[in-house]
């Protein structure tokens, strides 16, 4: 679950409070903007107002908690493109910053085109502050509450949350993939080398002689040989995909010298291998 979206009330809201106090009137607010802006807000916030606003709304209802000494406000946004909003403000009837929330980075909430989004933000103040303010409400009211039926019946009103089907789907093929490692089939399966393989002695069948033998099998295969080396002999050389990886050789400067060199490697599927030089004790490919 998502973290809820604390607003914090402004240095500037404070003194429209203070300014509205003492005018014997009530402080009235009436509109909510947001800002694509990312930025650390804190209590008593120097800002007066947002900038890069993309979309503000009017609030539909509200209501106050006595208990937790809270007031909230409803609304309904609705955009013809999609939005990022990374801050967002509550401001008073004459346009003065009252309150603001916002993040560092990323979204505070994101609305989507063709989706009216209903939120409902919460501001905690001092009780002397709460009982002087008074919310003005849209006068579509019932227009925004129809948005609501539409928001609450759409099949999908959250696109940015995939769907249970969805979810379940997903969960589905994980099993899959899971059941399939151990026959070597499906996408993982499939590439886990070893499962479902064996190996072979390919001795017989193959040439130290610069022959190039290609893996022709969908997975990955495990190359494993052995070579004689001594004075008498070449030079054993192992290329993978063009590349010499390795070079085998025994000298000795006196009398004579006699390397028996093992090398393994993967061959991944249409790669091919060749082997020259030295004399081949074992040669064993993995199919």
């Amino acid at each position: 679950m998502s973290d809820p979206i604390k607003l914090k009330i402004t240095r500037a809201g404070l003194t429209a409070f203070f300014d509205a106090r003492a005018n014997g009137i009530r402080l009235e607010v009436d509109k909510m903007k947001y800002s694509s802006d990312n930025f650390i807000s804190v209590p008593m916030d120097e800002r007066t107002d947002l900038n890069n606003i993309v979309s503000e709304s009017n609030i539909v209802a509200s209501g106050t908690s006595i208990a937790t000494n809270t007031i909230r406000f409803v609304t309904v946004i609705n955009s013809n493109s999609e939005l990022h909003v990374g801050s967002m403000g509550v401001y008073t009837k004459e346009g003065v910053l009252f309150a603001i929330a916002s993040v560092p980075n990323g979204s505070l909430f994101k609305v989507f085109n063709g989706i009216s989004f209903t939120a409902t933000f919460g501001l905690t103040l001092n009780a002397q502050i709460l009982e002087q303010i008074n919310v003005i409400l849209d006068p579509n009211t019932a227009l925004a509450y129809s948005m609501v039926a539409d928001h609450e019946n759409h099949i999908n009103p959250h696109p940015q949350y995939a769907m249970g089907s969805e979810v379940i789907d997903a969960i589905n093929q994980i099993h899959q993939e899971l059941d399939g490692l151990g026959s070597g089939q499906g996408d993982l399966g499939g590439q886990m080398i070893g499962i479902g393989q064996s190996y072979g002695n390919v001795l017989a069948q193959r040439r130290n002689d610069g022959t190039v033998y290609v893996n022709t099998t969908p997975k990955p295969i495990m190359v494993f040989m052995q070579f004689h080396c001594s004075d008498g002999l070449s030079h054993g050389i192992v290329k993978l995909d063009g590349y010499q990886i390795a070079t085998m050789y025994a000298n000795q400067s006196n009398g004579s010298m006699n390397a028996y060199i093992p090398i393994s490697f993967i061959l991944m599927p249409n790669k091919g291998y060749s082997v020259s030089g030295g004399r081949m004790m074992s040669w064993f490919e993995m199919a």
